[in-house]
């Protein structure tokens, strides 16, 4: 019976002593560990944990062993995620996350006033303790690896800000009337300035203004016989 006792009490002792869940260990010296966090996949994370709304991660290296992430979403904070590295030997390192239980369901914050709508999904521990592997051993964030089954609140606030998001870039959007056709278009050069010149009105006399005098016969004078070109004879004629 004493030694049944024994055993058990063995037993107990090694369960207190085993390591957290949050815990893990990785076969890295702490110094590289620390250089690999601030190199995390932060845009995978984010693809998969927000629930619609504009996502910020900010990395604050606060100490040499210790890493803060802020996740925010316009100027409010939605989480707080702390890891802390501790050497084990030489060439390992232990990983310890801390989630304040706040952050684990943090509301929407617009313009002030606390919407019951989620921001990050839940729950959010798993998706770091991805999030912390995967830069550890330096490789994409996995969604794979999270459980199954996600935020049923976070989809749906997914979907609505899917269905309210502004169209595309370059998309025109309908219009109930065609434009006016006398709209006038800013760049474009006025068509009215290259049209021809309309052909200008022929005078009376059927004589176009524009076309070239025709030419005069010239006036002769015969000095010696007085004839008909010689105004001086035309006059003693008449005086005759």
């Amino acid at each position: 019976m004493i030694r049944g006792c024994s055993v058990l009490l063995a037993v107990a002792l090694l369960a207190g002593c085993t390591t957290a869940p949050d815990d893990d260990l990785f076969q890295l010296p702490l110094g590289d560990a620390f250089m690999r966090l601030q190199m995390a996949d932060l845009a995978g994370f984010k693809a998969v944990e927000s629930c619609g709304a504009p996502l910020s991660i900010a990395t604050d290296p606060i100490a040499p062993d210790r890493i803060r992430w802020r996740l925010a979403s316009g100027i409010s904070d939605v989480a707080t995620v702390t890891v802390q590295l501790t050497a084990e030997g030489d060439d390992a390192t232990r990983v310890a996350i801390d989630i304040p239980p706040t952050a684990q369901q943090q509301p929407f914050v617009v313009r002030g006033i606390a919407l019951p709508r989620p921001v990050v999904q839940q729950p959010l521990r798993p998706a770091v303790q991805e999030l912390v592997a995967a830069a550890l051993q330096q490789r994409p964030f996995d969604p794979s690896h999270l459980p199954q089954g996600g935020d049923d609140a976070c989809a749906q606030q997914r979907a609505s800000s899917a269905d309210a998001s502004p169209p595309a870039q370059g998309a025109v959007p309908a219009q109930n009337s065609p434009p006016s056709p006398a709209a006038a278009v800013i760049g474009q050069p006025d068509s009215s300035a290259f049209a021809p010149t309309p052909p200008q009105p022929v005078t009376q006399g059927g004589t176009d203004p524009a076309a070239p005098s025709p030419p005069q016969p010239a006036v002769t004078f015969d000095a010696g016989s007085g004839g008909a070109g010689d105004p001086a004879a035309a006059g003693n004629e008449g005086g005759n």
